[in-house]
């Protein structure tokens, strides 16, 4: 059977990890609006990233033929998975170094930076 991971605060404020077997997810003594799905990918650390999950990191772009600085947020779209900054969407497999260094709900400040 397919595993399928997920993480959410729970009431007390603490991040739980948990993970699924075509039974759905239980809701209760979650944060719905925390809820985030693991993309089956880690960072150039070896962490485990999630929905949510704030990463940099480094973009090829083949139509200019440069790499780009990126920073953003890490999203399902159509399924297909992107990490979404301020100007653009960036297909998760045109990425390179891909750090995670917070996630949209503790440390929505990182994206000012």
């Amino acid at each position: 059977m397919k595993e399928i991971k997920f993480r959410a605060k729970n009431n007390a404020g603490n991040w739980i990890y948990f993970s699924v077997i075509h039974n759905g997810i239980k809701s209760e003594g979650i944060d719905q609006n925390t809820l985030g799905q693991y993309i089956k990918k880690k960072d150039k650390n070896g962490k485990e990233i999630y929905e949510g999950d704030i990463v940099q990191g480094e973009y090829k772009d083949y139509v200019r033929t440069g790499i780009d600085k990126i920073k953003g947020i890490v999203e399902f779209k159509n399924g297909k998975i992107y990490v979404v900054s301020k100007e653009y969407y960036y297909h998760f497999d045109g990425l390179a170094e891909i750090e995670v260094i917070g996630n949209i709900i503790d440390n929505k400040e990182l994206l000012n930076k």
